[in-house]
């Protein structure tokens, strides 16, 4: 309930953020007073009697309350999603003694602080009538406006009525596009501010992953990158930057950085997937007034093992160059020592390290390279001073 007269802005937004918003203005007239009914005074119903031809009174009778279960188990069990409103005065009513004003406003859907520049979706334009008295006859209000197309003009605000409203589109955004009033019929005081600014936002219908992965390695570190899309699927370039939030349901891949601005003029911003164990994931991006977008990541381990047993072969094939013995001997012996360091690298020293140099393919066989060849010659000394024959 609005307790005051005047023009009040009403606002709608979903309770998390998901769904473009929207903006109204309505005109709140004062209360008119009803004429008072004398006590004691009982209402009535007149008919007339069919046999004696006598007007009689006909008490109303109470009647079965009606149901208001309306919506039953199948209402009662959905999942709904709570959408907030509120409502801002913006200027009180006129004394009855001043003179009858129009006021000028501008609203429609909050699509990142304003109206989808998509030649179709309109912003309301409304002209108010702040009289006491009703108007005895119509009013036209010529508008005048820098961008895009604004129908009817002039828009009527009727007899008897206090508003009058037009459609204003535009297919290119801009952040300050304005209308005023340039002229009425019959001549009407403006407000103090007959001009308004309003916003025209990029034409975004939503929000994707441009390069989303099925799979990837336990040691890879990925480059995930985000796109604002049109409806045509085409990437947009923003006029005002906007925030994106990425995350991940679980453990398994971490995303760095989670908090990104995509700057004005760029379309694009991308986090980085840091996968710290073996299984699946899912990623989401999610801006403000659009649904989220969410991928699942499938994180193998199968091309780490490669990596590991060619590094250990490599390493024991090294070390046989390098210190002579058997040549099985010395392979098998690289392939179980490279094959633990590397898993040991993975799987312990990944996650703490944040450096994209050291999360890739060549690392894991370099580093099982390393192990084979060193700990061969280890094996090989501690199998010489027992006389084994290594």
């Amino acid at each position: 309930m609005i307790p005051e007269a005047g023009v009040t802005e009403l606002k709608i937004r979903q309770s998390e953020g998901r769904l473009i918003g929207a903006t109204n203005y309505v005109l709140v007239s004062p209360p008119t007073k009803s004429p008072a009914k004398k006590a004691g005074t009982r209402v009535t119903n007149k008919a007339v009697d069919k046999k004696s031809g006598k007007p009689v009174d006909i008490v109303p009778q109470a009647t079965k309350p009606i149901s208001r279960d309306l919506g039953g188990p199948r209402l009662q069990s959905a999942r709904l999603r709570l959408v907030l409103a509120a409502y801002a005065y913006q200027i009180p009513a006129p004394p009855p003694a001043s003179e009858p004003e129009l006021m000028l406003k501008v609203s429609g859907e909050d699509a990142g602080g304003g109206v989808r520049a998509d030649g179709k979706t309109c912003a309301r334009v409304q002209v108010f009538y702040t009289g006491v008295d009703e108007l005895v006859r119509d009013v036209q209000v010529w508008l005048q406006w820098s961008n895009g197309l604004i129908h009817p003009n002039p828009l009527i605000i009727q007899k008897n009525t206090r508003q009058g409203s037009a459609c204003w589109t535009s297919q290119y955004p801009i952040s300050a596009a304005t209308v005023q009033i340039a002229a009425t019929n019959p001549r009407v005081s403006l407000s103090s501010n007959p001009q308004q600014t309003f916003k025209f936002s990029e034409n975004i219908q939503g929000i994707d992953f441009a390069n989303p992965p099925s799979s990837i390695t336990v040691v890879d570190n990925y480059n995930l990158t985000a796109v604002f899309y049109d409806p045509q699927g085409h990437p947009v370039k923003l006029v005002d930057a906007r925030d994106l939030l990425f995350d991940s349901n679980n453990g398994v891949i971490l995303v760095n950085p989670q908090h990104s601005t995509v700057p004005s003029g760029r379309f694009d911003s991308s986090t980085i997937l840091i996968p710290t164990y073996f299984g699946k994931s899912k990623i989401e991006v999610s801006t403000d007034g659009y649904p989220p977008a969410t991928r699942e990541i499938n994180v193998t381990w199968l091309g780490a093992l490669l990596g590991s047993l060619l590094g250990g072969l490599i390493g024991g094939w090294l070390a046989f160059i390098d210190s002579g013995g058997k040549l099985s001997a010395r392979i098998a012996t690289g392939l179980i020592v490279g094959l633990l360091a590397s898993w040991a690298y993975v799987l312990v020293g990944l996650p703490k390290v944040g450096t994209a140099i050291l999360h890739n393919q060549l690392s894991v066989i370099f580093v099982s390279l390393m192990a084979g060849f060193s700990g061969v010659k280890v094996v090989s000394v501690i199998s010489g001073r027992l006389n084994l024959g290594f």
